[in-house]
């Protein structure tokens, strides 16, 4: 798939809404949206919040377009909207071979752990074990500029990944029979996925880039080629931005996004 026939909202699909959602939320399957509480709704998109605005104290509307808010604007909805960057990356056959200076540091993070005692499982061992490697990545993460969330993973792990198990790609890593890191990709259709998940122990010089490339080895196998990932969005978190878009150094396709609230008093 070519990055200039790229629609943000065709990587919008039930399983990336479900990402978003603590275990208090309930997804509104048909809506592309969630309840966090009584009367109050996140959506992504303008397409489906009208007709709840009688009843909402709050609406949430995520993943806006300029034209998007224009529109909101001209029907007097009063908005201040943040804004956030969703990076999509075309990973090609020819990535894979690594060549030439560019690819230098990603060469090297990889090498690092290229022989070390290293396994990938499609699950954890146990549950008690992944919200043990959840508790230790919070600790590792707490002075970040950014929120600190283990809710959703926990959430999407206990009631949603079996769900979509013929679309969702889930590997949980191992260094020493430790976990370490685990990601969940979607396949969106042929030759597209989300990014939904990733964690890893930042402890570890370069792993969360072996973890991605390794995960990039297996949508390429299972697509038999190449691939557009949606790498997921940022909102304030600089460091993460230039990660996603400058580790590996392929043709990348920037949406920039807004998220803005409509309260009702």
């Amino acid at each position: 798939m070519s990055l200039d026939d790229l629609n943000y909202f065709d990587f919008v699909s039930e399983p990336f809404v479900a990402a978003h959602l603590s275990p208090k939320y309930v997804l509104m399957y048909d809506k592309l949206g969630f309840e966090k509480k009584k009367n109050e709704f996140v959506f992504f998109g303008i397409e489906h919040f009208s007709s709840y605005l009688e009843t909402a104290i709050k609406i949430r509307l995520m993943a806006l377009t300029d034209d998007n808010v224009k529109v909101l604007r001209i029907r007097g909805f009063k908005l201040q909207p943040n804004k956030t960057k969703s990076p999509f990356l075309h990973i090609t056959n020819t990535f894979f071979d690594l060549k030439g200076k560019k690819f230098e540091s990603l060469r090297r993070r990889i090498n690092r752990y290229k022989h070390k005692n290293i396994e990938i499982k499609e699950k954890p061992n146990s549950f008690e074990e992944f919200e043990s490697f959840l508790k230790r990545w919070k600790e590792l993460r707490k002075h970040a500029h950014y929120q600190i969330y283990i809710g959703y993973d926990k959430n999407f792990i206990t009631n949603f990944i079996s769900m979509w198990s013929d679309i969702l790609i889930p590997r949980f890593f191992y260094l020493d029979g430790i976990l370490v890191g685990f990601s969940i990709c979607e396949k969106v259709k042929d030759g597209c996925y989300n990014l939904l998940f990733h964690k890893c122990d930042t402890s570890l010089d370069g792993f969360c880039a072996y973890m991605d490339y390794k995960m990039f080895e297996i949508i390429r196998e299972a697509e038999h080629g190449e691939f557009v990932i949606n790498m997921g969005s940022d909102s304030g978190e600089k460091g993460m931005y230039r990660y996603k878009t400058e580790t590996f150094h392929v043709d990348q396709k920037i949406f920039t996004l807004k998220e803005a609230t409509i309260i009702n008093k």
